[in-house]
């Protein structure tokens, strides 16, 4: 879908709760963010499904599902996606975002599957999946982050790409950058991105093609 499509789909994709005159309330007590501040945001993850178009992404840390709907709005291939979050979760806004998946009318066929953390090591002791792109947005203290960072490069496949939002709050940079240094991969941030996004990949100079999409979109 256009960029316009995809503000349209966008806007109706928020619970209702959130909803609120000219923009979106995350949280009660929060400051309301004008609408302008959330399509620029998931425009981003459109923009990186469209630049990586991934064959199977891992998303820890699910939400509502916006995230992770945007990313599949800019990929037109079969999309296998892996959800993963705390069981806590599994009441509230996981139903949501369950619901809200299965209107996806991304273009090629789509599957997902959720798992709480509690079974999800469990899950790949006897079914090895391999992921291509691992989308990090979970808790953001560094013992947490830290070990979604390095337990998912246990199933990523060769040449896969992490993207670590909120990478503004400083533990969430330190385990991205970490996880680049100790496996000796490379790093880069994108500050557009509401809070900021550090991506981890390995790509040769040159050859990163979030890297090259940020540069044609730049002239």
């Amino acid at each position: 879908m256009n960029d316009v499509e995809f503000k349209n789909h966008l806007h109706g994709w928020f619970h209702p709760s959130q909803q609120v005159e000219g923009g979106v309330l995350w949280n009660p007590g929060d400051e309301v963010l004008p609408w302008e501040v959330v399509e620029l945001q998931y425009l981003w993850y459109k923009r990186l499904g469209e630049w990586l178009r991934p064959k199977h992404i891992l998303e820890v840390g699910v939400g509502y599902g916006y995230s992770i709907m945007s990313l599949q709005s800019g990929i037109t291939d079969e999309l296998r996606l892996t959800l993963v979050d705390n069981e806590s979760q599994w009441e509230g806004s996981l139903t949501y975002a369950t619901a809200l998946l299965s209107l996806s009318s991304s273009g090629g066929r789509r599957w997902h599957e959720f798992h709480s953390w509690e079974a999800f090591y469990d899950y790949h002791t006897e079914n090895a999946q391999y992921y291509d792109l691992i989308h990090i947005d979970a808790n953001h203290e560094y013992e947490h982050v830290t070990r979604d960072a390095f337990e998912s490069y246990n199933y990523a496949q060769k040449g896969a790409h992490w993207l670590f939002h909120d990478s503004d709050d400083p533990p969430v940079a330190q385990a991205a950058e970490e996880l680049a240094e100790w496996n000796k991969l490379k790093w880069f941030k994108i500050p557009e991105v509401r809070c900021g996004m550090h991506v981890v990949h390995s790509c040769e100079d040159g050859a990163c093609s979030i890297l090259k999409g940020m540069a044609e979109m730049n002239g």
